[in-house]
């Protein structure tokens, strides 16, 4: 599978705020069927670890929401992420679809 809509990108977080970061799998101008699969982002930062909510597997469509406690008591400013499919679950292949920074910010200054 190639998810080749999915840029590497950076996005940001407002330090103890709830955040919902939305996608879509495409293959060209194609939804990928993500049924079946678990999707996990992984980053340098164990609080910002998600799996991800398939919100609709035949467009391809997936979700991952932070809580305040995720970021409440970041340091970090920019924090590196990778975005990564199992196509069959936890337990098969592991492939990185996509990667990029998380910028944490203080509440008021994005």
């Amino acid at each position: 599978m190639t998810c080749t809509a999915i840029p590497v990108y950076d996005f940001a977080l407002i330090k103890g705020d709830d955040h919902t970061k939305k996608f879509q799998c495409k293959d060209g101008d194609n939804p990928t069927d993500l049924t079946g699969y678990t999707i996990q982002l992984e980053s340098e930062e164990d609080s910002l670890d998600k799996e991800a909510t398939i919100t609709n597997a035949a467009e391809g469509k997936f979700e991952f929401t932070f809580v305040p406690a995720d970021t409440e008591t970041l340091t970090s400013k920019r924090v590196r992420y990778k975005v990564v499919f199992y196509p069959t679950g936890l337990s098969g292949v592991k492939n990185t679809e996509f990667w990029g920074s998380i910028n944490i910010h203080t509440k008021g200054i994005v």
